[in-house]
């Protein structure tokens, strides 16, 4: 597929772009502590950085060798270890249900064993939530035919969540399988193990982990309609609209994802093509969430466009030490009982703060701010385990304990590998700057999530929905090197 003119202009620049971010990312991982559970040896973690990739080029040469039917065991064996962590991390590190994860468990709970009721939380603060808030009731309400116990409820939900972490990573195995080839995905499943919070995450259900599959499903469509020779695919770009609207109604970052998407379909085709391909998905998009309006306006007391905390208020606090959550910031705009003063109010407060700054400071607080967001390979996951454990335990020790200091090495290990191979996949792109890159589709969500987390208020955690496609854009970048046998190395 040739690309047009301008959208091959503009790929080549944004690979410059994303070169340079991607740069920035590895040079924080490998010299900043800021953001890290505690300081670490960076000796240490660089070390173990190039044993993992050594491990993952040492794997790329043996797999050469081994037919398909062998890879497929072996992945197979690399995703059993994997559900043996997830399952030991929900059988030893559950927690009492907290902060967002534990009002929508609770009331999900509630709900599913009495009438509906939506608590005032959902409209008038927080609606994102009330997408999850109707998934895990529907799922909640097939438990409460047989049983009321709380704990049962929240293990079948862990179990669920495994399968929306475990079903991102099956597409995500597909997609390289099929951009790639059997042993990239083989690897892929190795290097799976040594991603913490793909396990860590097990027992938090929160739309971080359920969302995962979004973002690789659409990006998996994508590639089967560029493939695909058939008259019916357009039902492929129906797919991409409708996958992008649930994901959205669940977390509203998957927008990202969709947009680039949509970027990516204009750089690659000629202009009409691009506009209708695009209006397929945007109205197979407003169907699905217009649908999704008409529910939460009828279970909410007020307007959906009504509800919520103004959007300025995310970016306010986004602008206060490392732009993590504050809880000063959120009862500031509570303060306000109409929605449009709170917003003046906010806006007011975001000059104070630029003002404050100062062009030099503003530099320094989004350097602060940027590596709070990616320097963090635990991805927050252990804070959230250190939250009201259900119990103690050996395994506890090792993961929230005094003797976690292993398993926080290793997380930070595995992100330095993932964001090194991610800066080579971009140096790749100049490389195959004339070839039909999907990898660089997943470039243009990534850098997409990088600037809206530094516009709005932040956490390592809101990296977890764009892991699976890090990581595909990683083995993007570990392919590229040492390219002999395939040249043509993306489809």
């Amino acid at each position: 597929m040739k690309l047009n003119n301008i959208g091959n202009v503009l790929l080549k620049i944004f690979a410059c772009i994303f070169t340079l971010m991607s740069s920035y990312l590895l040079f924080i991982n490998v010299t900043s502590n800021y953001g890290r559970l505690f300081p670490m040896n960076k000796f240490i973690v660089i070390i173990g950085a190039i044993i993992i990739l050594a491990i993952l080029l040492m794997l790329k040469f043996m797999f050469n060798k081994l037919s398909d039917k062998t890879l497929v065991k072996i992945s197979a064996v690399f995703a059993m270890v994997l559900i043996i962590l997830q399952l030991i991390f929900i059988i030893y590190c559950r927690v009492i249900p907290s902060w967002d994860f534990g009002v929508v468990f609770n009331d999900a709970y509630k709900i599913a064993n009495s009438v509906f009721e939506l608590p005032e939380y959902y409209y008038k603060f927080y609606p994102n939530n009330i997408g999850a808030l109707l998934m895990y009731t529907a799922l909640f309400k097939f438990i409460s035919l047989f049983t009321v116990n709380k704990m049962i409820y929240l293990i079948v939900g862990s179990v669920f969540n495994i399968m929306m972490i475990d079903g991102a990573l099956l597409i995500t195995y597909i997609l390289i399988k099929k951009v790639f080839n059997l042993k990239m995905a083989a690897i892929f499943s190795f290097l799976s193990i040594f991603i913490v919070p793909l396990f860590a995450y097990s027992p938090i259900l929160y739309t971080d982990t359920t969302t995962m599959i979004f973002p690789m499903a659409i990006m998996l469509l994508l590639y089967n309609y560029n493939e695909s020779k058939s008259n019916a695919r357009a039902w492929y770009l129906i797919g991409i609209g409708m996958l992008g609207a649930l994901g959205v109604i669940l977390k509203t970052n998957i927008i990202i994802a969709l947009v680039a998407v949509i970027i990516y379909i204009v750089c690659t085709n000629k202009i009409m093509k691009s506009l209708i391909n695009n209006i397929i998905i945007i109205l197979s998009f407003l169907v699905i969430f217009s649908f999704y309006k008409v529910i939460a306006n009828y279970v909410m007391p007020i307007d959906y466009n009504e509800a919520g905390l103004p959007m300025t208020h995310w970016v306010m606090m986004g602008l206060k030490n490392n732009g993590a959550f504050n809880a000063d910031d959120v009862e500031f705009t509570k303060s306000f009982n109409d929605k449009e003063k709170a917003k003046e109010a906010n806006i007011d407060e975001i000059k104070k703060r630029l003002s404050h700054y100062g062009f030099k400071g503003y530099i320094e607080f989004l350097s602060r701010k940027t590596k709070f967001t990616w320097n963090d390979g635990t991805y927050y996951s252990i804070n959230k385990l250190c939250r009201q454990p259900l119990e103690d335990n050996k395994v506890e020790e090792y993961v929230t304990g005094e003797k976690n200091h292993m398993l926080i090495y290793l997380a930070q290990m595995s992100h330095l590998v993932l964001i090194t191979l991610i800066f080579i996949s971009s140096i790749a792109a100049f490389k195959y700057g004339d070839k039909h890159k999907i990898v660089q589709c997943a470039q243009i969500a990534i850098f997409g999530v990088f600037l809206f987390l530094i516009i709005w208020e932040t956490r390592s955690r809101y990296l977890v929905c764009i892991l699976p496609m890090m990581m595909f854009a990683a083995i993007g970048g570990l392919y590229s090197l040492g390219v002999g046998e395939d040249d043509e190395i993306y489809k």
